[in-house]
């Protein structure tokens, strides 16, 4: 009878031990799928991080650089001050020169006029008073259009 007692306390704990070992492959299957999912959180979690800081290193990199960038953006505004200014004087140097011009035209016009009188005064034929017609136009059209030396080259041209 011990030997019976013996071998159901054998069986059962044999049974036992199998039940042990499936319960224990089965926490063993379950801890390998926690470990995967650790191991997934914990990889998304590095990429989360190297993003931000991928991101921290970009923007401490535009801080960086940051006022190199503002320093010539001032620089080229005082560049682009100081060329309008030049622009502003030209141009009013321009201006000025233009109403100087214009001051003395009447008095080189009025020699021109003194000139072609003087030359259509020798010229009495018919077509010595037709030139001096045409060179009269031709005066009048330059003086609308300002054009001086035109003027002077064509006084002396009818000489």
């Amino acid at each position: 009878m011990d030997h019976q007692k013996a071998n159901k306390h054998v069986k059962t704990m044999e049974e036992k031990l199998k039940e042990i070992e499936c319960k224990l492959l089965e926490f063993s299957a379950i801890e390998d799928d926690r470990v995967q999912q650790l191991r997934q959180i914990s990889q998304e979690g590095d990429k989360e991080m190297v993003k931000e800081l991928q991101s921290s290193v970009k923007d401490d990199e535009i801080e960086r650089v940051k006022p190199l960038f503002e320093v010539k953006s001032v620089a080229s505004q005082s560049e682009l001050k100081q060329l309008r200014a030049a622009l502003e004087a030209t141009e009013a140097k321009l201006q000025e020169e233009q109403v100087q011009t214009t001051m003395k035209m009447p008095d080189r016009v009025e020699m021109v006029i003194e000139r072609l009188n003087a030359d259509g005064r020798d010229l009495v034929s018919e077509s010595g008073i037709e030139n001096v017609f045409v060179i009269i136009k031709k005066v009048n059209l330059h003086i609308v259009r300002g054009d001086l030396n035109h003027l002077f080259l064509l006084a002396q041209a009818s000489q």
